[in-house]
């Protein structure tokens, strides 16, 4: 994100930030809370299964809707405006998943999301040129800096009390060789892939996750 976004952007994020709290531990009665990587073993074999998101709210700077964890992209193509985009933001509080009984608690680096959009808009230049909030001149910023005509503001979100359908996803990745002639080591690493329809399904992992690396 280039600077003057940054300054435009940085003081109202700071503040919604500060409004989250960490997840808390569930209280309800006979459900138990579990490690994460035990969850994760016990689930791995199964092909598809619900959860439930809670946590404390997380305000959107651009929409003010609350999720347990979200992401806000920004797409700033001149001719097809989803051709280029810009990972604004996301969450990095924790919060929980309840499958039946049990709760696990986790955060945006220990699952994947593939996620129809919980929010999506293009604003054009011509029609924020009296910005009135804080994310209209974030929006007027961006079109000045990118030079274009409009941005569209896409939402991916994980609503508090609301269902969606997990498995487990197994990636890959390389290391590099542990010594001079040696091999690149290969590694995985299992995850929650949460989405908002039966697995499995065509939506594609939302842009965090699509430009995630090791």
């Amino acid at each position: 994100m280039k600077r003057p976004l940054l300054l435009v952007l940085g003081a109202s994020l700071i503040a919604l930030i500060a409004v989250g709290k960490p997840a808390e531990p569930v209280r309800r009665r006979n459900v138990r809370q579990m490690e994460y990587r035990d969850f994760i073993e016990q689930m791995k074999g199964s092909e598809g299964f619900e959860v439930t998101a809670e946590g404390a709210p997380q305000q959107s700077f651009f929409t003010g809707k609350s999720y347990v964890h979200y992401e806000t992209v920004a797409f700033i193509g001149k001719e097809d405006i989803r051709s280029v985009r810009r990972n604004l933001y996301h969450t990095e509080q924790e919060f929980t998943l309840r499958h039946g009984d049990t709760a696990v608690t986790v955060d945006f680096r220990g699952i994947r999301t593939g996620l129809a959009p919980s929010f999506e808009k293009t604003y054009a230049k011509a029609g924020v040129k009296a910005p009135a909030s804080e994310s209209e001149k974030a929006i007027l910023a961006m079109c000045d800096e990118e030079r274009v005509p409009a941005v569209m503001i896409v939402e991916f979100g994980l609503e508090a009390g609301k269902t969606y359908y997990a498995r487990v996803r197994t990636e890959t990745y390389h290391l590099p060789p542990a010594g001079p002639g040696g091999r690149p080591q290969r590694k995985e690493n299992k995850v929650l892939l949460i989405s908002s329809r039966p697995l499995p399904n065509d939506i594609p992992l939302t842009p965090l996750y699509r430009d995630w690396s090791y």
